[in-house]
């Protein structure tokens, strides 16, 4: 069957999968300084599981899952339990970070395989539970800089009651924002590095029906003034939208190896390199709380009368960057090309929240 914007394959994305290694300490971390929360944990031990496979071999797995449904997005923090299955190998390689997209489809999971199979991604390790839910998850990242999750649950399915949360009391808000009135309001948009930006576009239309993709290009002669790492620099990136999604979604290709997209590939490979958020206070007091939070600027940049970014370092807990941007008016970079051919994009939207 031929999937295309009217008739997508994949409908939407559930949730984003992260891998780190104390779900606790960094649901406690977010909640407490960003208002991002409340989270539910949840344990799943190797008899949880009627079978576990990482490349077509048994394995012997345990989790403990945070999970959060935050204004437009679910954040579900994952934290391996031994070292075999394709999460703690992922973290062992890449260290924390984005894992998978999980992922709804119109069609039976069995049907959704043998699409994601004809692009020629393998699958890395199935789950299934004692409850009857079943889990596949597929590796695109050197194509799309992620995995995918698709799932087959038990009609009526309710997850089970969870083991403890977080707040369970009196919030902490640190600098004032709590779950109820959070600093970060909104995730605006996920980009994500990769080595191909025309790979990106044409695997999510043709094989699953996601688009439209618009290119642009941002050169040394375009207007944007770029700072890294403290030093002005000028960087050359490629990149492809899709903003008719919530959140937008971005894929760059970095054509250099000294700004930050740039960096990020040479020394992590292709993956979510930032999360653009809106946030309730204004721009510079964004960029001040998260320094406070040990979350530097390590990239900033300037659009003379129109937009300024700061990218800001949340590596260490999450494996990428928080970007903070105030745009003065409607902004989006001239579009050099568009696939499928013909395609309209959507109005653009001004981060006016974080001024």
């Amino acid at each position: 069957m031929k999937y295309d914007l009217k008739n997508p394959m994949i409908t939407s994305v559930t949730h984003t999968g992260f891998v780190v290694p104390d779900v606790m300490a960094i649901a406690k971390e977010y909640c407490d300084a960003y208002g991002i929360g409340p989270w539910k944990f949840y344990e799943m031990k190797e008899t949880d599981f009627e079978s576990a496979e990482y490349y077509g071999k048994p394995v012997s797995i345990g989790l403990k899952i945070a999970m959060c449904d935050f204004s437009n997005i679910s954040f579900e923090l994952i934290q391996p339990v031994g070292n075999q299955g394709v999460f703690a190998q992922f973290l062992q390689k890449h260290g924390p970070g984005l894992h998978h997209l999980a992922v709804s489809t119109v069609n039976s999971l069995e049907e959704a395989l043998k699409v994601v199979k004809s692009t020629g991604a393998p699958i890395v390790q199935t789950l299934s539970t004692r409850t009857g839910e079943r889990y596949v998850f597929t590796d695109h990242l050197e194509s799309l800089g992620t995995c995918l999750e698709l799932a087959e649950l038990p009609k009526g399915r309710k997850l089970p009651k969870p083991i403890g949360v977080y707040p369970d009391g009196p919030e902490v808000a640190k600098y004032g924002f709590s779950t109820k009135n959070p600093m970060i309001t909104r995730i605006k948009q996920l980009a994500f590095v990769v080595n191909d930006r025309v790979k990106v576009a044409k695997e999510f239309y043709d094989f699953y029906g996601v688009g439209p993709w618009f290119f642009h290009q941002i050169d040394h002669k375009s207007d944007i003034k770029i700072v890294h790492n403290g030093k002005p620099v000028e960087i050359e990136i490629k990149s492809i939208s899709c903003n008719d999604t919530n959140p937008w979604y971005e894929y760059i290709q970095p054509l250099d190896t000294f700004s930050n997209y740039g960096t990020y590939l040479r020394d992590s490979g292709p993956g979510l390199h930032h999360i653009c958020v809106e946030t309730a206070n204004k721009y510079e007091e964004a960029i001040n709380i998260m320094e406070r939070e040990g979350k530097v600027a390590t990239q900033t940049s300037i659009l003379e009368g129109i937009e300024k970014g700061a990218h800001m370092n949340h590596l260490d807990t999450l494996g990428c960057y928080f970007e903070l941007v105030f745009c003065d008016k409607d902004f989006v970079p001239p579009i050099q090309d568009m696939y499928p051919p013909g395609s309209k994009p959507a109005k653009p939207t001004c981060l006016k929240k974080v001024f």
